[in-house]
């Protein structure tokens, strides 16, 4: 790995500063372009909030709120149901095959 001579990065960093040029912004250069950007900014419907701040906002709405807890809750029951469904036809399956399995003893 190389030495670096501070000295010399010290030059370095002096003589590209001499060499970029100055040059003035007209009068109202950067309130034009923050015009610009709040123009496009709200004809695009942009806030400043993120994305999750307008959605936790939704659901504060208490119609909102109930309507995901509702979807939610049916959500859960028919779960539920199609879980307790295929369970109980496996148990009975099982029951059957218990039943009438040919290696079991005799009574």
């Amino acid at each position: 790995m190389k030495h670096q001579d501070p000295t010399g990065e010290l030059k370095l960093d002096e003589l590209l500063r001499r060499a970029r040029p100055e040059v003035r912004l007209p009068a109202g250069f950067a309130a034009g372009v923050w015009r610009r950007i709040e123009a496009v900014d709200a004809s695009i419907g942009f806030t400043g909030e993120p994305w999750w701040m307008r959605l936790v906002a939704l659901w504060l709405e208490p119609r909102r709120a109930l309507t995901t807890l509702l979807v939610v809750c049916v959500l859960g029951m028919a779960t539920g149901l199609v879980q307790g469904w295929q369970q109980s036809e496996r148990l009975a399956r099982e029951r059957y095959v218990a039943r009438v399995s040919p290696v079991s003893p005799w009574p």
